[in-house]
């Protein structure tokens, strides 16, 4: 059964952290008879495993449990950058305020306290799983755009018809380079290949017609820095600083 005020087409996992088997069993057959498949853990260890497992879209925890806590449990799971938006719901008998602003301070989403009314606990459940897909949207989002800053920057640095580097990007990279060199005092290399070397394809070993490939399928000009390189050759020479200026 899909999720009960969305529009899924798989049921909405759930998990249930409790170390008491009997509360357990009770919000696992009420969520499950509202179309939700229903995990469940006894402690903290249990929940911490089961999420890195398989992250469930909602959690409802526990917060009184030997060992891991809830509030251990949701401060966790919040600080694992790895792991997807989840919501945490506290349930607990602590229903003073300092007992709610320390579960929501750990990074709790909301908290309800014992006993509650079911029909309020689902609402709480309906209103996070809101959050959640409006969260997950925009975290696809974030990824599409992302990609696409990505393709935009890759366009304005590159030849449309032969996919280098153009020539405003390789003068950058140059100016870069010469300010490099200026500032560390090191030797500076530019090695320019033609676009037309692998013409002479054949009379070249596989291994340096790859190397050369790979040359020019970045840029056109490589800047390297040769005393990184060959430091024991470029130590005996006096340092080549060259001042930029455009030769195209």
């Amino acid at each position: 059964m899909s999720e009960p005020d969305g529009g899924r087409q798989e049921p909405v996992r759930v998990l249930v952290v409790d170390d008491l088997p009997d509360n357990v069993e009770i919000l696992r057959a009420r969520l499950e008879s509202r179309g939700y498949a229903v995990a469940t853990a006894a402690n903290g260890e249990e929940a911490l495993a089961a999420v890195h497992a398989d992250p469930p879209q909602l959690i409802l925890c526990d917060v009184m449990m030997p060992g891991i806590d809830g509030y251990e449990v949701a401060r966790r799971i919040k600080r694992d950058e790895g792991l997807p938006f989840i919501p945490i719901i506290l349930v607990t008998a602590l229903n003073e305020t300092e007992h709610i602003v320390q579960g929501l301070n750990t990074g709790a989403d909301d908290y309800i306290a014992k006993p509650y009314h079911f029909q309020e606990l689902e609402a709480r459940v309906r209103a996070m799983l809101r959050i959640k897909r409006l969260q997950d949207e925009l975290d696809q989002k974030n990824r599409e755009l992302e990609v696409a800053n990505k393709r935009l920057k890759k366009l304005s640095i590159t030849d449309g018809l032969t996919e280098l580097f153009n020539h405003r990007h390789v003068h950058e990279l140059l100016r870069d380079e010469f300010e490099r060199s200026r500032r560390t005092e090191e030797p500076l290399g530019v090695v320019m290949t033609p676009s037309f070397f692998l013409l002479a394809a054949r009379k070249f070993s596989p291994s340096f017609l790859f190397f050369s490939r790979v040359l020019l399928r970045s840029s056109v000009w490589n800047v390297i820095r040769v005393s990184r390189i060959c430091s024991s050759v470029s130590r005996t020479l006096p340092p080549v600083i060259p001042s930029f200026s455009p030769f195209m």
